[in-house]
């Protein structure tokens, strides 16, 4: 928070209790206390301080797609919101520790960020390619830490053969430039052959390793293909990671892991995906159609009834305005909202008792926490499918709508 060990400097402090939260500048040589306020309103509401840190002054990404390189000096940076706002104002300082107006910058939060807007982010240090930009010359107003989280689960592909991986996809970037914000359109895959013995569980195999390959890898965000990095200045479909990254959603990722293991296409809307119901409704390549057989199953009246019909790779629709496992439900495909994929005996690493694992790229409501009593990420990872009353995690399993295989039995 400081320009260098023992500078002058300043923190940014927010009072406890029931209290009114308030921020302040304090000097590091003096201890002189100034209390702060933006220059502009983040909104109605309480005044909420959110954090703060020292960057340079008007280093801002400019909405013209130039860079304002700092002259200097360095001073701190406070994001302020409030209770019932809708921006947030990130606020600078002078030379001498006050607001200052030509340093203050509103933002919309990105749950009211427009899809398909224009977004110039703040985007990750190292990631900058501008024509004649180096990272000496720019750098982001806020720099998004990388989050280090190692997850306790895997998928367990070890016993499978080495041609489960042959032509699939790697998760490298690609950066092709396109006005459609959510970039590049998904293409399929040359289908795999298919050997004759344990095909069917070659074939899981395969479509556990598609989807394995972004496991941990990309965040959540509104792409047909989990590798598009866009540049700075591209259209952007507003997600909860604040900055421009390779990733996907929920029935994209699933339409892709799909597309790069065996070439089939379908739909990435998420109730047109999950109003699919038979080998019709997708576009099958010739040499694999005898290995595809679409069928729905459930709903399910129990968590017992529902795990024993599963098998790895199997999609789940999830319908989050009901308890699907009540007795007399419906399925109805228009109200889900989300898809996770089924791992069965590949999944790794659950600890609780009849806890089994699901595959998907989500936000973090609701939260999941791993067997280390960790929040997962949002974005690519393994999760628990805990049974209903389980003290976390239990959430899918009591909103399965019904569950689609692709595979033929």
């Amino acid at each position: 928070m400081v320009a260098n060990e023992n500078a002058a400097g300043a923190l940014v402090v927010t009072s406890g209790g029931d209290r009114t939260p308030t921020a302040a500048i304090v000097n590091w040589s003096t201890g002189k206390t100034q209390t702060i306020k933006p220059r502009s309103s983040p909104g109605s509401g309480a005044l909420v301080p959110l954090g703060g840190g020292w960057v340079y002054q008007r280093s801002n990404i400019k909405i013209d797609g130039s860079f304002a390189v700092s002259d200097g000096p360095n001073t701190p940076t406070v994001l302020f919101g409030s209770t019932r706002g809708q921006s947030v104002v990130v606020q600078g300082f002078d030379a001498s520790l006050r607001p200052s107006k030509a340093d203050t910058t509103v933002e919309p939060v990105l749950g009211n960020a427009k899809k398909g807007a224009t977004f110039y982010s703040l985007q990750a240090p190292d990631t900058f390619s501008e024509t004649g930009q180096t990272k000496v010359d720019v750098s982001p107003l806020v720099a998004f830490p990388n989050l280090v989280y190692n997850s306790p689960y895997s998928i367990d592909l070890s016993s499978m053969p080495s041609s489960i991986y042959d032509g699939l996809w790697t998760s490298t970037p690609i950066s092709t430039t396109t006005n459609d914000p959510w970039g590049p359109a998904r293409v399929a895959n040359t289908p795999p052959t298919i050997p004759s013995k344990d095909a069917v569980t070659w074939l899981q195999g395969r479509i556990l390793a598609a989807y394995n390959t972004f496991n941990g890898q990309v965040t959540y965000q509104h792409h047909y293909d989990p590798r598009w990095l866009p540049r700075q200045g591209q259209p952007w479909n507003a997600a909860t990671t604040g900055y421009q990254w390779p990733g996907v959603d929920c029935t994209n990722f699933t339409a892709f892991a799909y597309a790069d293991a065996l070439g089939i296409t379908m739909n990435s809307v998420t109730p047109t995906q999950a109003a699919i119901t038979s080998n019709a409704d997708v576009t099958i390549p010739e040499s694999i159609a005898s290995h595809v057989n679409l069928q729905v199953l459930g709903p399910w009246t129990s968590y017992e009834a529902m795990v024993k019909d599963l098998q790895p790779g199997d999609i789940l629709y999830i319908n989050p305005s009901a308890n699907t496992l009540a007795p007399g439900y419906v399925s109805d495909p228009s109200k889900v909202t989300h898809a996770i994929t089924w791992l069965g005996n590949f999944g790794k690493g659950a600890t609780e008792a009849n806890q089994f694992l699901i595959i998907d790229s989500t936000v973090d409501d609701p939260p999941h926490v791993d067997a280390d009593n960790h929040l997962i990420p949002t974005g690519v990872h393994i999760r628990p499918f805990s049974p209903p009353g389980s003290a976390t995690n239990a959430w899918y399993a009591s909103h399965v709508d019904h569950a689609l295989r692709i595979i033929a039995d």
